[in-house]
């Protein structure tokens, strides 16, 4: 079940700081690292990160964990964590779950971490935006990376997200391979955003998603700089206002080998879009 944090307002069912404090309620004891196998945490409440599970300096390995009805004050509804390395996720699902500013499933600031064959479904962040008097939902409603966080997603579907599904910001590193991401509505960027760092994507899947009115780049959004590798990958069915499947500024670029960006809809530019500080590669 859930609860909530008397420390410092985070990590609603579970919360690990230092180098091993783990505090449950009406527990405590030094740990190493922490281990989740088989666990169900649910319905946690933290008044900043962390709705669920707060993890700061531990590497962590969860397996057949569900994390569900979370709500975070700021950052990772489901899931906070921070610099936690040489961590793994295994065969679990993090869904239901809400964030006010970025991560409503899943926050990982600094550190490293391994998803595999993990679902994120119907996670959303509160944050709005408005623009020419239309309300969007910002901030990386699945999955969020930031801090320089180096982030490897195998298997991984990011699903339903209202905010975005994978969002990373500043120099982060992000690996996605057989990744799946559907259904995701946001501001831009829809199905990935990113600004700045480095992503790479192999045989992976953007489909059916969708920006607000007179917002751009619902499958792709790149701004700041970022780089992406598109290597054997489908950018489809997309719909935005402009560049449905790519929108791309802010001296970013993009590769594509093998790829498909097609069938997307938008009122200028269906497939991709660059604003004239961008560069996209096909090959």
């Amino acid at each position: 079940g859930g609860g909530t944090s008397e420390t410092d307002g985070g990590g609603g069912g579970l919360l690990v700081v230092g180098s091993g404090i783990t505090i449950v309620p009406g527990d405590k004891k030094t740990v190493t690292s922490v281990m989740m196998y088989g666990v169900d945490v649910s319905g946690g409440i933290a008044a900043t990160d962390g709705g669920c599970v707060l993890v700061k300096g531990a590497p962590y390995v969860m397996s057949g964990v569900k994390i569900s009805g979370c709500n975070a004050g700021r950052h990772g509804g489901g899931l906070f964590t921070e610099s936690s390395t040489a961590s793994t996720i295994f065969s679990s699902m993090i869904s239901h779950s809400v964030a006010a500013e970025s991560g409503g499933g899943y926050f990982q600031k600094g550190g490293s971490a391994a998803l595999s064959r993990v679902v994120v479904d119907t996670c959303r962040t509160t944050k709005l935006e408005i623009t020419n008097g239309n309300t969007n939902e910002v901030g990386g409603g699945g999955v969020v990376i930031t801090d320089n966080a180096v982030i490897d997603l195998i298997d991984v579907s990011v699903l339903r997200t209202r905010g975005g599904g994978v969002l990373t910001l500043g120099d982060s590193t992000l690996q996605m391979s057989g990744v799946r991401i559907e259904g995701g509505q946001a501001k831009y960027g829809a199905g990935l955003a990113m600004f700045g760092g480095s992503t790479t994507m192999r045989d992976s899947s953007i489909r059916g998603t969708m920006t607000g009115p007179a917002q751009g780049g619902a499958g792709m959004f790149m701004d700041a700089g970022a780089r992406l590798t598109c290597e054997r990958c489908e950018v489809r069915a997309n719909n935005a206002s402009i560049g449905g499947g790519l929108a791309m500024t802010g001296q970013s670029t993009a590769t594509f080998r093998d790829s498909v960006v097609a069938q997307n809809g938008a009122a200028l530019k269906g497939d991709w879009f660059h604003g004239g500080h961008g560069v996209a590669a096909f090959g």
